[in-house]
């Protein structure tokens, strides 16, 4: 699985790939809780990745890239770099401290000459915001001020031409909203990224994910961070909801014990149905509706007009 392990009968560029490295670095260091993973393994990977950077402090990909959306569309070095810094913190070791001060110092310059793409803007951002530099806050800053506003909700769009073919966003949009909602919270600016945060739960689909691997780690990995960060205040709330379809209503009671438990029901609607929901109590929760379409293709008719 360690993307920097070589054959020595490939060429490098089929293998090498530093983005791909970090990735798998950020995902076995997140798992070590739950799975056994060999530590080697995530020394070797960290000790390949920093081979490639430059003494400008730059992260520098040795391999050819075919396809950038792995990541987000850009094939920029900075993003690169930002991107390896944010694994190389998150790997939580000071061996390569060294390494992570000239990434950073890198980064801090090229946040100075002005950042045009908003996903490399909110890499740099989070990897600043990782390691508490003095330059994350007015990044955060300057990313808060591209935001788009759509009633209470805040998000970054890509242009036109990038537009997903499904109904959720692109995924380096889902990606983007993750690693801003993350630098609120390590900058603990939590009650800014509240409207980013809805926005992320609106566009899971009825699965709970995205549509993709990395964007659904990162906008759950955003997720979670928010929840942690709520669940140390009570909670006292009963949630009722009324469908015009049901006589009564559904009420759930959420308190510090069932806090955590997923609460559900189905809404059989055979025609149009109105639902109301109401709350009273205290506390932080968050309730989704999804509405679902099925087809009876016994019932679809094709008509041919002359």
């Amino acid at each position: 699985m360690a993307a920097m392990l070589h054959d020595p009968g490939l060429s490098p560029k089929c293998l090498h790939f530093d983005r791909l490295s970090a990735f798998v670095l950020k995902s076995l260091f997140q798992a070590q809780p739950y799975i056994d993973i060999d530590p080697y393994t995530m020394e070797r990977t960290a000790a390949w990745m920093v081979k490639h950077q430059s003494q400008s402090g730059e992260f520098l990909e040795p391999g050819k890239v075919l396809n950038t959306k792995l990541q987000g569309g850009t094939n920029s070095t900075v993003s690169l770099t930002a991107y390896i810094t944010a694994a190389l913190l998150e790997y939580q070791t000071n061996q390569y401290d060294k390494n992570i001060r000239k990434a950073l110092n890198f980064l801090e310059m090229k946040l100075s000459e002005g950042i045009a793409d908003n996903y490399t803007l909110a890499l740099v951002t989070y990897a600043l915001s990782l390691a508490k530099s003095t330059e994350a806050k007015m990044a955060l800053n300057i990313l808060n001020g591209r935001l788009e506003h759509q009633g209470e909700l805040r998000f970054w769009a890509s242009p036109a031409t990038e537009l997903s073919d499904s109904w959720q966003p692109h995924s380096t949009d889902i990606e983007l909203a993750g690693y801003a909602l993350l630098s609120h919270v390590k900058q603990q600016r939590l009650l800014e990224g509240i409207p980013i945060m809805k926005w992320l739960l609106k566009q899971r689909n009825n699965l709970g994910g995205y549509s993709s691997t990395q964007d659904t780690i990162v906008a759950l990995q955003a997720l979670s961070a928010c929840a942690v960060h709520t669940a140390g205040s009570d909670i006292e709330m009963d949630v009722i909801v009324h469908s015009t379809e049901e006589e009564n209503p559904f009420v759930y009671r959420l308190d510090n014990e069932n806090r955590f438990v997923l609460k559900s029901n189905e809404i059989a609607a055979t025609q149009p149905v109105e639902v109301t929901v109401l709350t009273n109590g205290h506390g932080f929760g968050i309730f989704q509706i999804f509405a679902l379409s099925r087809w009876d293709k016994e019932k679809v008719f094709l008509t041919k007009h002359g």
